[in-house]
């Protein structure tokens, strides 16, 4: 007789639950179950082997307690017995690698793992690689291998997730400040590069997905499904099949979600997919792993962090993000999603210093737990994250209404970060924001007379946002329709304030035959031409040039991957000199076309602002659509006046004409 592995010693099961035990033993006989406790017996259950040699024996669990018990099951002369078993409250932590990343590397992780010996946490994680899964990819397995730890042995959280490890944390310390004796823990179902449909039931994308996977190119195809099964990483139902079936019986009181960058594309579609795909799951695994027909089984979703799949500046990582939030708005009692946009961008060097696993997980660990205690213990904080609800066109203008749950919303430094806006033509550019009432901010540019959309926090590397709702920040959002394409490159060289920015290394030896971002760092955003020197100035809120030596100075930005100069979406560039009338400014470009590279030099015109001596600047410039701008320079000449310095601020691209 033989128990699925998750059935084992040292197991923790949902409080007061049916838990359908599975195993295998000898076909048509009775296997006989026994739940003792150091009282004596507490229940027996009984349930007949099906002619397979599988077994499914209900048993009804116990109140949360630090009570251990004892389950025995006894078939046919054979026995296997259960020690060490608690009843308390169970989570499934489900997605890929930033969801796997492990307490062992993170930087506070001793501290982490020191502050939950104080209490008892338990979690269980399958241990086979999946390509060793023993079953067929597309048919659920019986059991995989797995085991249960807990937080006061000496191996306790080393290698759990480092995300739901500190969620679980923020509970238990909870329930200690509330006296409550529950023990706590999770099941960790994640593997690193997994995508959604690998998640789901066979039936379930070959049915109602299917069409919507064939439409984002992500249905396995039945001739696919014939390559061996190290081929088939990410395929339909795979992951689902190896680490989920195994656990069927088992239940759990909501699930943690961290999941997404699998499924990241340039396709607006991905929204809609995602979203459908999003509450498939929740549907699903609410039906297999909820505690009763009636139980709420909250979903809480960490949206992805801030890292670039493009080079173009064409939002991707947006679309899932809005999917997520899509989905909780359509489901607000069930489904909750977790911004990390504001969460410092810290990388691992296990990971290659690649920003897509950021190390940031207890941060993110801790607003889960807030969400678990809020949906399932008690709490009266946020459920979610605020989020937008609808956009009010005013004269030069959109008031952004949100969806606050009674929460005023608040700027989280002098001024709000991280909105754009865009008039009919649909090129976004940074707007002016600012907050008018409790749940309303306006937004504006002054290169746009009449804006048509918004859209806040959506672009890949986008993290400067700085709107909060409660403890949470506000969920990235787009005013638009899910079916529109939306570009909204990311421009650090415009604002003076910004020095520097993330760059991808790309390594053609990492993956062979294709280009791979392995790591990612900050580099300057621009650079001094030859006899300059350049800083910020703080005075002015501007770059501040000095000619080391001569008349002239200047700077130049370059296009990067991680920052395209896509001056083809743009009719000028405008900026603040300040310096005396006497200086002279031109824009030269740097153009590439079929291979070939030219050079335009740009007529600056320039008016005094008032009798301040405040320079305002404007470069008219076309750019043909097929034209790539590998370099802006700026270009000064200051032989007439007294000081060889100028400095420039308030750069701004304005838009085509709708």
């Amino acid at each position: 007789m033989k128990l699925n592995s998750v059935f084992s010693s040292g197991a923790l099961l949902l409080q007061n639950a049916v838990t359908e035990f599975r195993g295998e033993a000898v076909p048509g006989a009775e296997v006989v179950c026994t739940l003792s406790s150091n009282a004596g017996i507490v229940r027996t259950s009984k349930a007949v082997c099906r002619s397979d040699g599988s077994f499914s024996l209900p048993l009804q669990g116990e109140p949360a307690s630090f009570d251990r018990y004892s389950i025995a099951f006894s078939c046919a002369g054979e026995q296997v017995v259960l020690e060490d078993i608690l009843f308390g409250e169970v989570w499934l932590a489900a997605g890929q690698s930033n969801m796997e990343m492990r307490n062992n590397i993170m930087e506070n992780g001793d501290a982490l793992i020191e502050a939950a010996r104080q209490y008892e946490i338990r979690y269980y994680r399958f241990s086979l690689p999946w390509e060793h899964f023993p079953n067929p990819p597309f048919e659920p397995a019986r059991d995989a291998d797995g085991r249960w730890e807990s937080s006061r042995s000496v191996a306790g959280l080393t290698l759990a997730s480092a995300a739901a490890s500190a969620a679980v944390l923020v509970v238990a310390e909870r329930f200690a400040q509330e006296g409550k004796e529950i023990p706590l823990g999770f099941i960790d179902t994640s593997i690193g590069g997994s995508a959604i449909e690998a998640w789901l039931p066979l039936p379930i994308t070959d049915g109602e997905l299917k069409e919507s996977l064939i439409r984002v190119g992500r249905y396995t195809t039945e001739d696919r499904r014939g390559l061996p099964y190290p081929s088939l990483f990410n395929a339909d139902s795979v992951f689902y099949n190896g680490v989920v079936a195994p656990l069927i019986g088992v239940r759990a009181r909501g699930i943690l979600w961290y999941q997404g960058e699998s499924n990241v594309s340039p396709d607006p579609y991905v929204r809609a997919f995602y979203k459908n795909a999003l509450e498939v799951y929740h549907r699903v695994y609410r039906g297999l792993f909820a505690e009763n027909d009636d139980a709420a089984f909250p979903l809480l979703c960490t949206l992805l962090f801030p890292w670039i799949y493009g080079e173009n500046g064409d939002v991707r990582m947006g679309y899932i993000n809005q999917a997520m939030n899509d989905a909780a708005a359509a489901n607000p009692e069930s489904i909750a999603v977790v911004p990390t946009y504001d969460l410092p961008a810290k990388w691992s060097y296990y990971y290659d210093y690649h920003p897509i696993h950021p190390t940031n997980k207890y941060g993110i660990g801790e607003r889960l737990g807030e969400l678990m205690i809020n949906h399932s213990y008690g709490g009266e904080g946020m459920k979610t994250a605020a989020r937008f609800k609808k956009a009010v066109r005013k004269k030069g203008a959109l008031e952004l209404h949100f969806e606050t749950f009674g929460q005023p919303l608040r700027c989280g430094g002098s001024e709000l970060k991280g909105f754009f806006v865009a008039g009919k033509n649909g090129t976004f550019i940074p707007a002016d924001a600012e907050q008018i009432s409790r749940s309303v901010v306006r937004v504006s540019s002054e290169h746009i007379a009449s804006p048509d959309a918004a859209c806040y926090q959506l672009a890949d590397l986008q993290n400067d946002g700085n709107l909060f709702c409660g403890s949470l920040p506000v969920a990235p959002f787009t005013t638009t329709s899910p079916e529109k394409a939306l570009s909204v490159g990311l421009k650090p060289w415009l604002s003076a304030g910004m020095d520097s920015h993330f760059r991808p290394d790309r390594d053609t030896s990492f993956r062979p035959g294709s280009e791979f971002e392995r790591n990612t760092f900050s580099y300057p955003v621009r650079f001094p031409l030859p006899g300059t020197s350049l800083c910020y100035d703080p005075a002015y809120r501007a770059v501040r040039l000095h000619a080391d030596s001569g008349k002239s100075c200047g700077m130049y930005v370059r296009a990067e991957y991680s920052m395209p100069l896509d001056l083809h979406r743009y009719a000028a560039l405008s900026f603040t000199l300040y310096a005396r009338p006497e200086v002279k400014a031109s824009i030269r470009l740097t153009l590439r076309k079929d291979g070939v590279v030219s050079h335009r030099l740009c007529r600056v015109s320039m008016n005094v602002k008032g009798s301040s001596g405040i320079l305002e600047c404007t470069a008219p410039f076309r750019v043909d659509d097929d034209t790539a701008v590998d370099r802006i320079e700026f270009l000064f000449d200051l032989d007439a006046l007294q000081y060889p310095t100028v400095a420039i601020g308030e750069l701004a691209l304005i838009p085509k004409k709708s």
